[in-house]
């Protein structure tokens, strides 16, 4: 096994004779037998070895107990240990994130600084070939493209971070074999058994069932998939890189030439803009994608950011996070407003005729209103609590599940125009207006809105 390592770690370049290694061990198997293949490997390639361990806080005694556990493994072999700690509940909390993408951030940052003062250049962690071929199933469930199905990757640098992993090669059935003849001992985390955990799910029931029933070689023919996926992807980027020129200069990203590219080009230039952008991550997907692809006007890509579509050329707009705008609406005239990067056109009628109908998300929306006597009518954005009042029935329903129903985004949802009077919901753009407000007769006085993105 240590030469199928070796022989990985050269064809990878993953490290130099002479580097100083930061080796992220948890005191799991998998770490445990990292610790000790590079304590082998450290003579011949002339290496200086350290350790980082991090406790996230979230297993209280027991995570007390690793770091322990560790510290007494890096004692009997004389490599220097650095334990770090970190509230992983809190910094999920406020930043809204789920505790896996906290847990992440908060690792990188320790890796960061504990790189910094123990002078190592490089982090290695112990990701196997069985995790590469869980991390691809729980892609594809999920929805991916062929860099997402490129998997772990053997090296990568994020901000300066440099991650090595040179057990991708190896299945985690030798690495037990491996510490079991080594006679080691290592801890076992309880939450890998919890099969809530969608990670778990695949480990032990979908790939015991696809080694069983398909192919008793599923780990690794996933994992040679996510070799040549990654192949796939670089030679990708670099038919992008002969062409980027045509699409992408100084003011931007030109749309119409970029739309005559292949959909492959089109798809990663559109992901690899977003993100120049500081367009959150999780925030890019296949909707967003095609909703870029096909943008008429202008799209809301996030909370306080807008794609517009100007002379063919996209281009990102802050939004003002000012989250109540109130306006009040003339019976003839247009407003403008600025924070949801709207007009609203209003006209007195009669009656009213029929409109197009086009839904929550999508504009231009129109609607006849019902004119009252010593009503002032408002336009604002959606407030939590807002009710409308449904045809035909003496019920209420709540705005935000409305919105929901629609799949109306939620970093959308904050700036949806609503037509109101005082508390009251008038009309919902894209849904109804209220049963008091209908326009019931070709005679009755009525006000005709025409609300649409700013041009």
């Amino acid at each position: 096994m240590l030469d199928r390592i070796k022989q990985y770690i050269e064809s990878e370049s993953l490290i130099q004779k002479g580097d100083h290694l930061l080796l992220g061990i948890s005191g799991g198997v998998d770490s445990i037998a990292l610790l000790h293949l590079f304590h082998e490997l450290k003579n011949e390639y002339q290496l200086a070895l350290s350790v980082v361990h991090i406790n996230h806080g979230l297993r209280s005694k027991s995570a007390d107990k690793d770091q322990q556990f560790v510290s007494e493994q890096c004692a009997e072999l004389g490599i220097p240990f650095y334990p770090r700690s970190v509230d992983t509940k809190a910094r999920a909390a406020a930043e809204g994130w789920s505790i896996e993408m906290a847990a992440r951030t908060l690792r990188r940052e320790a890796f960061l600084e504990v790189l910094e003062q123990s002078t190592a250049s490089k982090v290695v962690l112990a990701h196997h070939m069985n995790d590469q071929a869980e991390t691809l199933l729980l892609r594809i469930a999920r929805g991916t493209s062929v860099k997402g199905m490129g998997g772990i990757k053997p090296k990568n640098n994020i901000n300066g971070l440099q991650l090595i992993r040179p057990l991708l090669n190896i299945k985690r059935s030798q690495l037990l074999k491996y510490v079991k003849k080594k006679k080691l001992t290592w801890r076992e985390d309880k939450s890998n058994q919890e099969l809530h955990f969608h990670r778990n799910k695949v480990r032990k029931l979908i790939l015991p069932v696809l080694k069983k029933e398909i192919n008793a070689k599923s780990v690794e023919h996933l994992s040679e998939l996510s070799a040549s996926m990654r192949e796939d992807e670089d030679y990708i980027r670099l038919l992008m890189k002969s062409v980027e020129d045509s699409y992408l200069d100084g003011s931007g990203l030109n749309l119409d030439a970029l739309k005559l590219q292949h959909p492959a080009i089109i798809k990663r230039a559109l992901v690899d803009w977003l993100l120049d952008q500081q367009i959150p991550p999780e925030k890019i997907n296949h909707r967003l994608l095609t909703s870029l692809i096909n943008i008429e006007s202008r799209i809301s890509v996030s909370k306080n950011k807008d794609v517009l579509l100007t002379e063919g050329r996209l281009s990102v707009l802050e939004v003002a996070q000012a989250l109540d705008y109130h306006y009040d609406i003339l019976m003839t005239g247009t407003l403008h407003i600025k924070e949801a990067g709207l007009n609203l056109e209003s006209t007195k009628a009669n009656g009213r005729e029929a409109t197009p109908h086009k839904p929550i998300g999508e504009f231009p929306q129109f609607a006849y209103i019902a004119v009252k006597d010593g009503v002032n009518l408002t336009l604002r954005n959606w407030r939590k609590g807002d009710r409308l009042k449904l045809h035909g029935t003496d019920g209420r329903k709540k705005l935000q599940d409305i919105f929901t129903d629609a799949k109306l985004p939620k970093e959308e949802r904050w700036k949806w125009p609503i037509i109101a009077v005082g508390d009251d919901v008038v009309w919902v753009p894209g849904y109804q207006v209220a049963e008091p407000y209908l326009v019931h007769s070709d005679t009755e006085c009525s006000l005709f809105l025409k609300i649409d993105r700013c041009s």
